[in-house]
């Protein structure tokens, strides 16, 4: 009787050791109950994201490490994609309209992103990087290839999670999505730049240069333009030999009414480059060189002619 009672005894303690293992596998890879069970996560630095996360900030030209795990094992009879991964849209892009070939779209439901972004996939994880240069127009014309993007509004894209990187197990019955935004602060392509955001060009006859900097100003040409139709945005001085950006665009309610023909960089010293637009985002890229420099905004009335 004594063994029986013994063996019963060792019995329910071995049970009870089972139950509390279970529960406690369960727990782990179901975040304390509040997922699915899941044989597949994200790891980011020291976290693990189980299941959708958001408010995430990622600087333009950072590379950021992703890992990606498979728990229990990944399935030795699978050799396919070990896990897909692309940025989408989040329900938040609903709140921002524009017109595609002259009709109102609406960004949540624009068509694939994932090309405007850089991701790198190795067996186990992924690097992710938002280009310098990256803007909603941009995204937005490289989605509608072939068509005419206009009237995209300025958008803080720090505010929201206007976009999501979207994780996927090998099956996709696993799907983490991790929002994000980025650092595109308010410039589009066609709006005002904001108060801070260096529109306005130094006087030149008073500027405050650091030490080694040359400064840089814009002006608009063409015949019978308004100066105030154009956007500019860039740094007021810079160092030589400093690769630099300008953003230029017509502003929205202008937009009817001027067309950017060229844009040229003058040099104090007497020298002048064209500038170009290599991704068609209105974002122009030069040089500084070793002087003060103008970039000229050649603009025409789109019924009438203008320009240099």
């Amino acid at each position: 009787m004594k063994k029986k009672n013994i063996f019963a005894i060792l019995f329910s303690l071995v049970a009870l050791a089972v139950v509390a293992a279970v529960i406690a596998f369960v727990m782990y890879y179901t975040n304390n109950f509040s997922t699915d069970l899941t044989t597949f996560f994200v790891q980011y630095g020291s976290q693990e994201l189980r299941r959708d996360t958001g408010k995430m900030q990622f600087e333009k030209g950072v590379y950021y490490s992703f890992k990606t795990k498979y728990p229990l094992g990944f399935p030795s009879s699978e050799k396919g994609e070990r896990y897909h991964v692309g940025v989408e849209v989040t329900d938040a892009g609903k709140e921002i309209e524009y017109k595609v070939d002259g009709s109102v779209a609406r960004l949540y439901k624009s068509p694939d992103i994932s090309g405007s972004f850089e991701i790198k996939k190795s067996e186990d994880g992924f690097t992710f990087c938002i280009p310098k240069g990256t803007t909603l127009t941009g995204i937005l014309r490289a989605a509608y290839v072939g068509k005419e993007v206009t009237d995209v509004p300025a958008v803080d894209l720090t505010a929201k999670d206007y976009f999501a990187l979207v994780v996927k197990s090998y099956d996709e019955k696993t799907v983490i999505r991790i929002g994000f935004g980025f650092d595109g602060k308010y410039w589009s392509g066609n709006e005002p730049a904001p108060p801070d955001g260096g529109d306005k060009p130094i006087d030149p006859e008073n500027p405050d240069v650091p030490e080694g900097h040359y400064t840089i100003g814009y002006k608009v040409t063409g015949t019978s333009v308004n100066e105030d139709s154009v956007l500019f945005q860039s740094a007021l001085t810079a160092l030589p030999d400093t690769e630099q950006s300008a953003a230029i665009g017509i502003k929205a309610e202008y937009a009817e009414s001027y067309e950017i023909l060229g844009v040229y960089l003058d040099g104090a010293d007497g020298s002048k480059i064209e500038l170009t637009d290599p991704d068609s985002d209105g974002i122009y890229y030069f040089t500084m060189p070793e002087c003060n420099v103008t970039v000229t905004v050649s603009i025409r009335g789109i019924n009438g002619a203008g320009g240099f």
